[in-house]
């Protein structure tokens, strides 16, 4: 790729924390000639912090900015799943070689572009931690999945001495280079209309089944940034639990459901294919209340650069608004729907796990 000069957008799907991911990405460097493109979610909250991190030396970074304007809904899956799909398109439309999903809580070192794009894999992913949570005063790292290998539930922790690029099974987003021939692919897309896994979880699958290796990098080592969130030892048996909610099985004859026994009372079961229903007792049949879908767009916004700031800062040709109208929809396949059934946080209760495995071919 020497003297190639590589258009990439960096996305930031959801908005907060915006002071120390601008500061991280103007620290980016590398041996690639490079033409960085920045989507931000500019939610009407955040827009404060947004213009006040307009410096000089983060506008000279980035040969355009385009500020995704959407009312945030917080960190659930279906705005999650909305907004990446908008900036896959968008990165699409636009003609982009690469497109670099970066959360706005995840500190990356000043190399990971760099590294990333010496991947040999169109997606490749750093290497990140989870949150940090404190109980009853005292600190604890609960370190959900980062990766898969093989179907097994791997932590960041039992790879403290690889070296290099190592293929993984499946991957979540918070760092996530997606460069061509995937970056084209309309197979791939981070299903909204999914109850039972994040959405990063669902491109992997995707990306799999396309013939797509997925990579973890793990000198792109990534921490969150600061985030702390008290919760009680109770809570905490049930996020450790919740992580098995998320999974890897071989794609083309094994299914793996993941399965609660409490009571249901948020927990939406979407229909089934026969066969994964022949498997689950009747009692999981039963009625359940649905949450609520989002309203769809456009949301009213403000905004937040008025004329004479964008000609005092001479932005007038550097930042671009766009109204972002979420939800964008990708109909689930029969297989999707056979790979596990939902997982929800929204029970408070403790609960237990079960697991079914079986054979289905599909």
């Amino acid at each position: 790729m020497e003297g190639l000069v590589l258009r990439i957008l960096v996305a930031i799907p959801l908005g907060s924390a915006y002071a120390p991911v601008l500061e991280n990405l103007i620290k980016f460097r590398g041996e690639h000639e490079l033409s960085l493109a920045f989507l931000i979610a500019d939610s009407n909250e955040e827009a404060i912090s947004f213009a006040k991190n307009l410096n000089p030396e983060i506008m000279g970074r980035f040969n355009k900015i385009y500020r995704l304007i959407y009312e945030d809904r917080g960190w659930i899956l279906e705005n999650l799943s909305s907004a990446r799909n908008f900036a896959l398109d968008f990165a699409r439309e636009k003609g982009f070689d690469a497109l670099l999903f970066l959360d706005s809580d995840i500190r990356p070192p000043p190399d990971a572009l760099e590294n990333l794009l010496n991947v040999d894999s169109p997606i490749a992913s750093g290497f990140c931690k989870f949150r940090f949570f404190y109980i009853r005063g005292e600190e604890e790292d609960i370190n959900t999945y980062s990766f898969r290998r093989s179907g097994e539930e791997d932590f960041t922790e039992e790879y403290p001495k690889e070296e290099n690029p190592f293929r993984v099974e499946c991957t979540g987003a918070p760092c996530l280079l997606i460069r061509q021939p995937a970056l084209s692919d309309t197979r791939l897309n981070f299903n909204i209309d999914n109850p039972y896994c994040g959405e990063d979880v669902n491109f992997c699958f995707k990306a799999k089944e396309a013939g797509y290796e997925i990579l973890v990098h793990p000198k792109v080592y990534c921490e969150h940034e600061n985030i702390r969130i008290t919760v009680s030892k109770d809570e905490v048996r049930k996020f450790k639990s919740i992580r098995f909610a998320y999974f890897m099985v071989n794609p083309k004859t094994h299914l793996w459901l993941c399965l609660r026994k409490v009571k249901r009372k948020h927990l939406w079961i979407p229909k089934l294919h026969p066969e994964a229903a022949k498997l689950l007792p009747k009692s999981y049949f039963e009625p359940v209340e649905k949450p609520p879908l989002l309203q769809t767009g456009p949301f009213e916004y403000t905004p937040i650069f008025g004329a004479e700031m964008l000609k005092e800062k001479n932005l007038e040709e550097q930042i671009e608004a766009i109204v972002y109208t979420p939800i964008k929809a990708y109909p689930l396949s029969d297989y999707d729907k056979l790979r596990t059934i939902v997982m929800s946080n929204l029970i408070y209760e403790s609960f237990d796990l079960i697991r079914f495995f079986s054979t289905v071919t599909l």
